[in-house]
């Protein structure tokens, strides 16, 4: 953002109020909100309220604001202080606690459920273990026979993840199938399902083929419908929200997983809860629109034809209080017991040319170092950097052979599968408000993310350390990390930035790709989890499948180096 949106506590008069500076496209929502504008302090002056903060806080995605206004004006009872209702025990493995909040929202959302409640909203901000939350709940409707097939819509990048959470958590008996591939490959593991799948029937979809294969999905006949990342159908006019709808309205039982289930607007709650439950909202926009928003008239020069245009908002505390009757709210901040780190990988498929080259790149490896003496490190580093290269979209072309084409050696574009997650995943965590850290490993990847953020967000809006900043103006770049609202993206290299600097302004941090070094990995990732450092930390590691990456995140897991070990092991790498 080039101008940065903040609340500040002001006295006036020997009485408090709310200062609010934003934005030039919040100007007639602030309008519609404040008392009156102040010259002098450039700022909309606001009643000191809870529900004038809370209508600020909706209407401007990202807002900073002071611990005076959090502490005094955000001190409405959290659902995570509220005693937990008396339920059934949540069906997972014995391991494992689930903390308190996880506890709470699982048990009132089995007695919406049980008391004849056809919807519930977890609205559970990343990393606070929403997954484990919905597994522990579609596992009791199954044991308590209310249940016997789960749909879980989620995005792509997240499809993988859910196999592997009914694994590590679910205590009863299940079949998870991901519906991947072309429309036939999907349709035929979705028969499959149903035919073999023994104890709970869990299908996993992404959101753009849902709604490709909606007629196939409602004959299966789902008990449960899980929206995850429930953002992703905010749009009441689209197709893929039109069929979630359809979806919706044949299941007995609907849960939504979001941490920013308003991301841009508060009106994005309707379509989400059209889905939940539309006896909140109701099943018509416009009526919804004109209750809690302000609109007025613009024109389209090009067409010269009017058209009506949200300018402000109206009666949020209200709109809070019915979407918040079916949603258990969870922040890191708020969730105490959490463990000081979390992680979550996010995967990505490489575009048909993309796995080509990566294949045939791979396979040529392994011949030449087949057809060598003797093997070094060196011989298969180099040959794992080019695929890690691949991975973040970028091909190095050939020089032997070639030394005439000017684009030998060079670096170029090849996939854009791991830029568009990392957009995707980038948008939700800022659109929560949040700042965050990125790490990359190659230039280019740093470039490409920097071009990205500067272009949506603002060139004020980040920060870059790499071996291009001279050392003289990094702590510069981590003061204004660390100190203004308005920069809410630090950009990092992680063999430049891994040591020596404190970015705990953020809680979260994104790996676009990896060092090979643990300890480079540990140093970037005390970055953000260190002494200052208020919140569980969640590291976020985008990775494409089937690839180095997975290999690599395997290794750093174990807390191997891969130099150490590529010399023995380079086939297992290469595979």
């Amino acid at each position: 953002m080039s101008v940065c949106s903040r609340a500040q506590k002001i006295i006036e008069s020997g009485e408090p109020r709310l200062a609010v500076t934003a934005e030039y496209i919040y100007k007639d929502t602030l309008k519609s909100l404040a008392r009156r504008w102040d010259p002098k302090r450039k700022a909309w002056i606001l009643p000191y309220t809870p529900e004038a903060w809370q209508s600020v806080y909706l209407s401007i995605p990202g807002i900073a604001y002071d611990d005076a206004i959090e502490n005094e004006l955000s001190g409405k009872e959290m659902d995570i202080d509220k005693p937990i209702p008396d339920a059934p025990p949540m069906p997972i493995k014995a391991h494992i606690k689930p903390f308190r909040h996880q506890q709470g929202a699982y048990a009132n959302a089995i007695n919406r459920f049980y008391s004849g409640g056809q919807g519930y909203a977890y609205w559970m901000e990343m990393g606070t273990g929403k997954s484990l939350t919905a597994v522990g709940t579609v596992g009791r409707l199954y044991l308590d026979g209310r249940a016997k097939r789960v749909l879980v819509i989620a995005p792509l990048a997240v499809v993988p993840v859910w196999p592997r959470e009914f694994a590590d958590y679910a205590d009863f008996e299940h079949t998870v199938a991901p519906l991947e591939g072309d429309r036939n490959k999907k349709l035929k593991a979705l028969a499959t399902l149903g035919r073999f799948g023994k104890g709970l029937q869990v299908a996993v979809i992404n959101y753009e083929s849902a709604w490709r294969i909606a007629e196939e999905l409602i004959e299966w006949d789902a008990d449960v419908v899980i929206c995850d990342e429930s953002q992703r159908i905010k749009d009441p006019q689209s197709k893929q929200s039109k069929a979630i709808h359809r979806l919706g309205r044949e299941a007995r039982y609907k849960l939504i997983l979001s941490g920013t289930p308003i991301s841009n607007s508060p009106l994005d709650v309707f379509s989400q809860y059209k889905f939940l439950d539309s006896n909140i909202f109701g099943e018509n926009w416009f009526p919804f629109r004109a209750e809690y928003a302000i609109t007025g008239q613009e024109v389209n020069h090009q067409t010269g034809k009017s058209y009506t245009r949200v300018i402000g908002y109206r009666n949020l505390p209200e709109l809070v209080e019915k979407a918040h009757s079916i949603a258990y709210r969870v922040t890191k901040a708020a969730a105490l017991d959490l463990p000081e780190q979390v992680e979550q990988t996010l995967y990505c498929e490489l575009e048909p040319r993309a796995r080509k080259a990566y294949n045939d790149l791979r396979k040529h490896s392994i011949a030449e170092l087949d057809g060598l003496p003797a093997v070094t490190a060196q011989h298969v580093i180099v040959r794992l950097l080019r695929l890690s290269q691949i991975c973040g979209g970028f091909l190095r072309t050939d020089i032997d052979g070639f030394e005439d084409d000017p684009n030998a050696g060079q670096l170029l574009p090849i996939s854009d599968a791991k830029q568009r997650l990392f957009e995707e995943t980038l948008d939700d965590i800022l659109g929560a408000g949040k700042k965050v850290v990125v790490f990359a490993r190659f230039t280019a990847e740093v470039r490409r993310i920097c071009k990205y953020v500067g272009k949506k967000y603002g060139e004020g809006a980040y920060r870059l350390i790499d071996g291009s900043v001279k050392g003289e103006d990094r702590g510069e770049a981590v003061r204004a990390f660390q100190e203004d609202p308005g920069v809410r993206v630090f950009v990092a290299q992680i063999a430049t930035a891994g040591l020596g600097i404190t970015l705990t302004a953020a809680d979260t941090a994104i790996y676009y790709s990896y060092d090979y070094s643990y300890a480079n990995y540990e140093q970037s990732r005390a970055r953000i989890h260190r002494i200052g450092q208020k919140n569980t930390c969640t590291y976020l590691h985008l990775a494409v499948r089937d690839s180095i990456d997975e290999e690599v995140m395997e290794v750093l897991r174990h807390k191997g180096n891969i130099a150490t070990m590529c010399v023995d092991k380079w086939k297992e790498l290469l595979k």
